[in-house]
């Protein structure tokens, strides 16, 4: 398809809420190689055999959700790309690189502080049912099907499932864990430090996503322009 021009030549970039939320994610940047995991190696290796696998457990869960959404969110950048949407497109750029950043901190975590390789053994039926399942089929459909009903169903699965849902609610099980082993003397500073970034990603991603679902609601119900504010 050939173009007919550029926005930024015409008018500019929009002050708009992907905007916004682009400006925040530049802000926020951080890297996950500059995270000291010393302390957190040292405390790990003093853990009995039951809070080592409790761990190991949460962190499977979290490194492969986080691989799950980094492979499948690309669909959904092509759609908003086609259709010119170019402060969306901006903001999902760091979307996918925060996504991306997450995979390498969990994966940082458990080969570092942890020392382990294969923990696909914590993956349940119903977690697989979801990110192995759900998550790659509401997204992969965007591929053929780039329609607002589509692309509905890819943020609420996407952005308020597993996001909004699974993800807040474990990092903050998983924050509040670390907490609690540090007033035991258990110091995880590189554990919290990450989770913290992570989160303050997270609530980016959602606040995405519920702009996202209002938007295409004014598109798809006869009352969503009233409802969505447009």
């Amino acid at each position: 398809m050939l173009r007919e021009g550029f926005q930024t030549a015409r008018v500019g970039l929009k002050d708009s809420f992907p905007l916004q939320l682009y400006h925040k994610a530049k802000k926020y940047f951080w890297d996950p190689r500059s995270i000291d995991f010393s302390v957190d190696k040292e405390s790990f290796a003093t853990l009995d055999e039951g809070q080592k696998e409790a761990s190991l457990h949460l962190a499977s869960l979290f490194v492969a959700g986080e691989e799950a959404v980094t492979l499948d969110l690309l669909p959904l950048v092509q759609v908003i790309a086609r259709e010119g949407r170019l402060e969306e497109e901006m903001y999902l750029t760091t979307f996918l690189v925060d996504e991306a950043k997450h995979v390498e901190f969990f994966d940082l975590l458990i080969r570092e502080v942890a020392q382990e390789a294969d923990l696909e053994r914590f993956h349940s039926v119903n977690y697989k049912k979801i990110f192995y399942e759900e998550l790659p089929k509401a997204m992969g459909r965007l591929l053929d099907d780039p329609s607002p009903e589509a692309q509905a169903e890819a943020a609420v699965t996407y952005n308020m499932i597993v996001e909004g849902v699974l993800a807040e609610t474990g990092y903050y099980a998983y924050y509040r864990a670390a907490e609690l082993l540090g007033q035991q003397g258990v110091k995880l500073p590189g554990t919290l430090e990450g989770v913290r970034y992570v989160q303050r990603d997270e609530s980016r991603h959602i606040a995405y996503g519920i702009y996202l679902l209002s938007r295409l609601i004014a598109e798809i119900h006869p009352y969503g322009k009233w409802w969505s504010g447009e």
